[in-house]
C-alpha cells in the first residue's frame, strides 16, 4: 500500500510532536512529555525547520522545591503531521489509520468521559445538556 503524497496548495498550518526530557540529577530515568504544537508554515520543510527552532525553547534548567536540579531538554519530533483542513469548529487537525481491528479492540479504544484527556486533567462539569452515562457508541 502506497502513501499519498497529495498537499493542498493552500497549506497552513501543522502539528509537531516536540520530546522533552526532563531529567533530575541524579536519577536513572527520566520524565519525558510528548508536547504537540501548531506550527504555521508554508511547506512541510519550513515547517520542520519552525519546530525544532520552537523545541530549542524547552533547554532549560532549575532548582525544584526539594533543592534538586533539573534539566530540560528537547530531544526531537515524534512527528510532524501537516493539517489538511482550515482550522474551524470540527476541522479534522488528525487522523490515524489501523487495519484489521476487532470489535473488541475498538470497545477497548472508547474511554469514558471522565477519562478523556481535558476532562480528566481540567476537571470540567458536566453542563445540563449532558445525558450522563459513557461515550461508547452501541
Amino acid at each position: 500500500m502506497s502513501k499519498t503524497k497529495w498537499i493542498p496548495k493552500d497549506m497552513e498550518w501543522f502539528l509537531a510532536d516536540m520530546i522533552q526530557e526532563l531529567k533530575v540529577a541524579g536519577a536513572e530515568d527520566s520524565t519525558v512529555w510528548i508536547n504537540t504544537h501548531l506550527i504555521r508554515a508554508s511547506s512541510p520543510d519550513e515547517a520542520y525547520e519552525k519546530a525544532l527552532n520552537r523545541g530549542k525553547l524547552y533547554e532549560d534548567s532549575w532548582t525544584n522545591t526539594s533543592g534538586e536540579q533539573v534539566v530540560s531538554q528537547f530531544r526531537g519530533l515524534r512527528d510532524l503531521l501537516l493539517v489538511y483542513e482550515k482550522l474551524e469548529d470540527g476541522a479534522e487537525i488528525m487522523w490515524e489509520e489501523q487495519e484489521d481491528v476487532s470489535e473488541q479492540s475498538i470497545q477497548e479504544m472508547i474511554k469514558p468521559r471522565a477519562q478523556l484527556g481535558a476532562i480528566e486533567a481540567h476537571g470540567a462539569k458536566r453542563g445540563k445538556a449532558s445525558t450522563g452515562g459513557s461515550n461508547h457508541v452501541n
